[in-house]
């Protein structure tokens, strides 16, 4: 699955579905555990690169998508609190 992932970057850096995609991979574990957060965070911080300083709205629009599906499956508030400052801001600052 790597390559698909890698030609997938290659081919459409920026279409939206794909970015999501390329993002999902790190989504392997439970949400009532620390290693779903851990997937999570690692997809957030995948998205973030590829969306950059750009205002793309397609981008803006597929990561607040997968922002409100997959945070709100975590089991356990205290795992993402330190995520969720992140995901509001788009960029944590």
């Amino acid at each position: 699955m790597d390559t698909v992932y890698g030609v997938l970057e290659e081919t459409l850096p920026r279409d939206p579905a794909g970015m999501v995609l390329r993002a999902q991979r790190h989504m392997k574990s439970d949400p009532a555990s620390a290693d779903f957060v851990e997937g999570l965070s690692a997809a957030n911080e995948e998205m973030l690169k590829t969306i950059g300083d750009g205002k793309e709205e397609s981008l803006l629009k597929s990561y607040a998508g997968f922002v409100e599906n997959w945070y709100s499956k975590v089991e356990d508030d205290h795992l993402v609190s330190g995520h969720v400052g992140v995901v509001k801001c788009g960029n944590g600052s």
